[in-house]
């Protein structure tokens, strides 16, 4: 087996990704206005290529938990969890056509200023604390998870990964704005493609073709298209995919402060349907490569399963002991998927200091009393600063999870789980007349209760989920075993199971 560790060409692919980032934001930051404006910070001026923009939506919503999680979904269940992809296809043409153009056409900045033009400035409230609140934990995991993975790989402190990768992407965020944030995350996007079918190629070429991945998934139960059981023990069924990653894409791409922010950031509403529409190949092609990872991760792994060998703790670490086994020997590729992990992670981040810098500058800060003259400089600045701040919380964030996973997963389902009340509170602004401010508010909060409670059972009793088959009659293990095995055990490592905390995570995060 390969021995754990980052040579010398990996430390230079990861760092090339960094700079890059770094530079982009450096270019934006010193040319134009200099992002002296909110319009151009926050907006780009409206003036965005949809084509750029597209990428940028798929970036902001592909995180390092699905590049983790979405292989061991199939290794673990098999290929009906790839069914997912065509959800994008029903969640994206609604958003494009009944949500997002009603902000554009409103001229809005943060999305929540709608919920005060429909009902008044309590909902608005309500909706901008429950983003800020979902957020800014969910920002934390999306920090930790390539740490994590890079920790495997290189054995670097998680600690210092992740400030290293929170550091980099609050600069170029701050000084870039819109700009720096779509063009790092067309960059990235990219780099996520190159890492995965890096992946793919050498795991195929060890296997000798990719027809024999697909043929020993097959035959170890793998490779199913449909299930249209009504077992609620069954993971994932037709009607789990299809509903509930429908409905919990809906809310991501229609009501998304992020996705309004790109949509906005076009020339017309027109411009902006493309670039969601643009995003929606994209989506699904980086979904569907995820996918084949976990065919080819188990094709290798069919006869000696990582997780019933003792080599990793939990599943979701499979994908990382992938890596340091079979990438190892070939300076650069390790370094290359870890760009790509980290870029996921960047690009989740950069979007979300953005929009909640958005958010609280329009819906808290414009909103007092004391802010009634100020200068559109000064707000600018006000936002850069906000920027950091979310970048500062995010980072101490990430020591609580390190030390308290538990609380802050429950945390992190909790913010995933308040997606719903808010999405329902658009929608029935937006789709019917004759509600009001009270039902609104009352509907969500005791949306949240409920959500609440079926969560607290959840961790109370939770579900064990029927996995397939698994073998280890071929493992033998080798010396390096127990370097992996030290690690893996870590307490860093063992204080989250990544990827599985709900279906939508893995392959998105809003």
């Amino acid at each position: 087996m390969a021995t754990v560790g980052f040579s010398l060409a990996d430390y230079i692919v990861f760092a090339a990704m960094l700079s890059l980032s770094v530079a982009i934001g450096i270019y934006y930051g010193c040319t134009g206005k200099k992002q002296s404006t909110t319009s151009e910070y926050l907006l780009a001026d409206r003036r965005m290529n949809y084509v750029p923009v597209s990428f940028s939506i798929m970036a902001s919503f592909v995180s390092a938990i699905g590049l983790l999680g979405a292989p061991a979904e199939v290794y673990t269940y098999g290929w009906i969890y790839w069914m997912g992809i065509w959800c994008f296809a029903i969640a994206i043409p609604i958003s494009a056509h009944l949500y997002l153009p009603v902000f554009y056409k409103l001229q809005v900045t943060s999305i929540y200023e709608y919920l005060e033009v429909r009902f008044n400035s309590a909902t608005r409230l309500l909706g901008t604390c429950l983003y800020i609140f979902y957020k800014t934990t969910y920002l934390s995991v999306a920090v930790y998870a390539p740490a994590l993975a890079l920790s495997v790989v290189s054995g670097l402190n998680v600690w210092l990964t992740s400030s290293t990768v929170a550091v980099v992407c609050v600069f170029y965020t701050t000084l870039g704005g819109m700009k720096a944030v779509v063009w790092t995350d067309v960059l990235q996007s990219l780099i996520m493609f190159a890492g995965i079918l890096a992946v793919i190629i050498q795991g195929c070429i060890d296997l000798g073709g990719g027809s024999i991945a697909w043929q020993i998934a097959e035959e170890g139960g793998r490779i199913y298209f449909t299930d249209w059981s009504l077992d609620p023990t069954v993971r994932h069924t037709m009607w789990s995919i299809f509903i509930g990653l429908t409905l919990g894409y809906l809310p991501i791409y229609g009501i998304s402060q992020a996705t309004a922010q790109r949509f906005c950031s076009c020339p017309s509403v027109r411009d902006g349907q493309k670039a969601l529409y643009l995003s929606l190949p994209i989506v699904m092609s980086i979904n569907s490569l995820l996918c084949f990872c976990g065919v080819v991760m188990y094709a290798t792994y069919a006869k000696c399963d990582p997780l019933g060998a003792g080599f990793v703790e939990v599943a979701d670490q499979r994908m990382a002991y992938f890596i340091a086994d079979k990438f190892a020997r070939l300076p650069g590729f390790s370094g290359l998927f870890l760009s790509a992990i980290c870029s996921a992670a960047l690009s989740t981040l950069s979007s979300g200091l953005h929009s909640l810098s958005a958010v609280t500058l329009e819906d808290l800060i414009k909103k007092s009393t004391c802010a009634s003259a100020m200068t559109d400089k000064k707000a600018t600045m006000i936002s850069k600063g906000l920027c950091i701040m979310y970048g500062l919380v995010a980072l101490a964030l990430v020591l609580v999870v390190s030390q308290m996973g538990l609380i802050l997963q429950l945390a992190l389902s909790l913010g995933n789980l308040i997606l719903a009340p808010v999405f329902a509170m658009f929608t029935l602004g937006i789709f019917f007349p004759w509600t009001n401010s009270i039902g609104v508010i009352v509907g969500a909060l005791a949306g949240i209760a409920v959500a609440m409670v079926i969560l607290i059972g959840k961790f109370i009793y939770p579900p064990s989920w029927p996995m397939l088959s698994l073998s280890t009659e071929e493992c033998f293990l080798a010396s390096t075993a127990s370097n992996y095995t030290n690690l893996l055990t870590s307490p860093e490592m063992t204080t989250m199971s990544l990827g599985t905390t709900t279906e939508g995570e893995l392959s998105s995060a809003a």
